[in-house]
């Protein structure tokens, strides 16, 4: 009686799993588990690199990592009204704006008229107005 082929971990009508399929899936899970717990780990090690980093700075992190997402319940506070500097800045900032739109205007004009220039079919020569016309010998 000859050896009989051996059947594998998991057989159905229609699909049968060896040995080699199992450890190869158990592989793939094993190495998703892994790459996951190394992605978490080093998140983790990096917040608190950066969390060191700004103890040391004097910055308090728990402004920057919120414990909860929900909204305060305390209510805000009003802004302070513009100082005569903040409008001052407002009025110069204004300014500059409007300069870099004259710019742009400007560019937007050349680049118009050399894109035009470009379209045009190109000039053909005229003959000089300065020379004397030939007389016909008469």
């Amino acid at each position: 009686m000859g050896r009989q082929p051996r059947a594998g971990l998991l057989s159905c009508d229609r699909l049968t799993f060896t040995d080699a399929t199992m450890l190869l899936i158990l592989v793939v899970a094993l190495l998703a588990i892994a790459v996951t717990a190394g992605a978490w780990y080093g998140r983790l090690q990096e917040r608190a690199w950066w969390t060191r980093r700004l103890i040391e700075r004097g910055i308090n992190p728990g402004t920057l990592y919120p414990r909860s997402t929900e909204t305060p319940r305390q209510s805000l506070e009003p802004l302070e009204p513009l100082t005569p500097d903040a409008d001052a800045m407002r009025d110069a900032m204004e300014s500059m704006a409007q300069e870099v739109e004259r710019l742009a205007e400007g560019q937007r004009f050349i680049t118009r008229v050399l894109t035009e220039k470009r379209a045009l079919p190109p000039e053909s020569p005229q003959p000089d107005d300065t020379t004397p016309p030939r007389d016909s010998g008469t």
